[in-house]
């Protein structure tokens, strides 16, 4: 959206008032990762260049970008100069430190269904790929002949795509604890289907209709998920409305995965309901990140049990050495990760527990007064 509304905006005379809608739109991903933005940046100087104007007008227009990259910029150095010592905890510095995770292009090249679409259980992803790539073959073959001389101007969005295709190819999956790659390859798609020309008037309809299709199966398979998902889900809110707020709760979530989105930790983060909705502490929490709004106080995080277990590794957790400081402990798995999160049967240990759907909730009894 935003670079086609570059792309209107160059097309007119200039006017402050599109200049200040441009540098809008760019001072607000401010609120996103700095990739994003420096994306947006290069794909809207690509499109700039590609026009060719004069380059005072070139460098008017480009001068749109120079607020939301500032704000961006300060954001995130605000949020360093201002880190006292110890509120960058051990966990980021671990995750700084990791090794960027790459993949072999023809993972890469593997993984584009499911990054386009979804990763859906049955595949459907690659018939919805088929279809598109079919729409784009009869598009490309029953396209209207251009007028137009100028092979770069006709062509700014297919090599903007080519662009940012290659970038997915090239850049790391992970890197310091952020997905990196993974971004790009959407971002590619759509403006390959900015690239596509015009068929003609006999074929439009042809074209049109396998796009319906498109769009239609994505809905339906999407609805579908989601469905299929919200019964697989239920039962955590009845149980987090036995709780009492403020408390210490620890996450375990051994089976992260849904059947309706494979490969992807949909449950990773639920435990975090309870804070929203009761306050208190999870076991990991997003303030634990140093460019978030809030965080830790120095000495506050819980970089001592992170350095132990944390929400990726729950088969690490051991009552005896990690339960001390916390009241509930919401589960998600078989009967046996309850047995060896907990040594044995929970009872045992004075827990008490329910269970609604598959989730567990045990409490931890609170010491006499």
């Amino acid at each position: 959206m935003a670079d086609a509304l570059f792309e209107r905006s160059i097309e007119r005379p200039f006017s402050w008032r599109s200049w200040l809608a441009l540098a809008g739109v760019c001072v607000l991903f401010y609120t996103v990762h700095l990739q994003f933005l420096l994306l947006f940046a290069g794909m809207v100087g690509w499109i700039a260049i590609c026009r060719r104007p004069p380059w005072k007008r070139l460098a008017l227009w480009l001068s749109a970008l120079v607020p939301g990259v500032a704000a961006c910029l300060a954001v995130m150095a605000y949020g360093v100069l201002r880190t006292a010592p110890g509120v960058i905890s051990e966990y980021e510095q671990r995750m700084r430190r990791a090794a960027p995770l790459r993949l072999p292009v023809t993972t890469k090249l593997l993984r584009l269904p499911d990054l386009l679409f979804g990763p859906y259980p049955d595949r459907t992803g690659w018939v919805l790929l088929g279809l598109l790539a079919l729409t784009a073959v009869l598009a490309v073959a029953f396209r209207e002949r251009s007028s137009s001389p100028d092979l770069l101007f006709r062509t700014r969005f297919a090599t903007l795509a080519g662009w940012l295709a290659l970038l997915y190819l090239i850049l790391p999956e992970f890197r310091g604890g952020y997905l990196i790659a993974d971004r790009v390859a959407p971002f590619a798609a759509m403006m390959g289907v900015l690239a596509l020309p015009i068929p003609i008037p006999e074929r439009r309809r042809l074209v049109a209709a396998l796009v319906v299709v498109v769009v239609a199966c994505q809905f339906m398979q999407t609805l579908s998920a989601f469905l299929r998902f919200r019964g697989e889900s239920a039962g955590l809110e009845e149980l987090l409305a036995g709780t009492e707020p403020g408390q210490n709760l620890a996450g375990l979530i051994f089976q992260r995965e849904s059947a309706s989105w494979r490969g992807m930790p949909v449950y990773l983060h639920f435990p975090a309901y309870y804070q929203v909705e009761k306050g208190g502490r999870i076991l990991f929490s997003f303030a634990e990140l140093f460019q978030t709004s809030a965080r830790f106080r120095p000495g506050k995080s819980w970089d001592d049990l992170l350095r132990e277990v944390n929400d990726w590794n729950p088969q690490l957790f051991d009552y005896r050495r990690h339960g001390g400081r916390f009241r509930y402990f919401l589960v998600r798995g078989t009967l046996a990760d309850v047995t060896a999160a907990f040594g044995g049967d929970p009872a045992r240990l004075g827990l008490n527990g329910r269970t609604a759907g598959e989730w567990w909730l045990f409490e931890s009894p609170l010491p006499p007064p």
